[in-house]
């Protein structure tokens, strides 16, 4: 498959002692998450696994499938980039994860309902617990790894001089438009971005996974999901 090809050449790139081949390499693999993040490579075909289903009556159709072309992406990031930060203290990235996720949640879901982006909506669908596995493994770990783990140590290795924020508002940013919906959401992406990547930062990638996932739990659980119809 031409795809896995050539995120093995790009794998081989970084891999190389010259700074030219290695930075050509992450070009290579640049191209390639962003076609993957709007799934134009060719050969994937992501299986459904649920919907569409509507949670809430006012909510917009909700589908979830198996992307493998991103879940590509974070074995990459694995195999060929060893700057993904993790934590060996189990205690610190567990307490930063939840203290992240409650300050961005609340941030978020006040910023959501005063945008019309969401309502309260309680509810304990049949899903939630196939729902809570998919999120963890295929959206959160996956998305800490490509959006904190990958870009985010770039950006840090390459505005070392100028302190963590330039890196984190700049993967936040990242992290909102590859959410792009509406002017509303990629704002809300951003923001909970900018928490992700502060668990990352102060945490590491478990933070990270926890306070996206804990963030998205709350959404699902609590509020609307994944949004008004109105905002569709």
């Amino acid at each position: 498959m031409v795809p896995i090809g050539l995120l093995a050449v790009a794998g081989w790139l970084v891999s190389s002692q010259s700074k030219l081949v290695h930075w050509l390499g992450h070009g290579l693999f640049i191209c390639l998450a962003l076609a993957a993040g709007f799934h134009w490579l060719p050969g994937f075909h992501n299986l459904r696994l649920f919907g569409p289903t509507q949670l809430t009556p006012n909510a917009v159709s909700y589908t979830v499938y198996l992307n493998l072309d991103k879940i590509l992406l974070a074995f990459w990031i694995f195999w060929f980039w060893p700057h993904v930060q993790v934590s060996p203290v189990r205690r610190i990235w567990i307490k930063l994860g939840l203290s992240v996720c409650g300050l961005t949640a609340a941030i978020c879901a006040c910023l959501a309902i005063s945008l019309g982006v969401i309502e309260w909506a309680p509810k304990w669908p049949s899903i939630v617990g196939f729902w809570a596995i998919h999120n963890l493994l295929c959206v959160s770990f996956v998305e800490a790894v490509i959006f904190f783990g990958y870009c985010q140590e770039v950006l840090k290795r390459c505005l070392v001089s100028d302190g963590p924020w330039p890196a984190i508002l700049i993967a936040a940013g990242l992290f909102g438009l590859m959410h792009f919906i509406s002017w509303q959401w990629v704002l809300l992406t951003g923001i909970a971005g900018i928490g992700y990547g502060m668990a990352y930062h102060y945490g590491k990638l478990q933070a990270a996974v926890l306070s996206q996932f804990c963030l998205n739990f709350l959404q699902f659980s609590l509020f609307t999901y994944p949004m008004l119809a109105a905002q569709a």
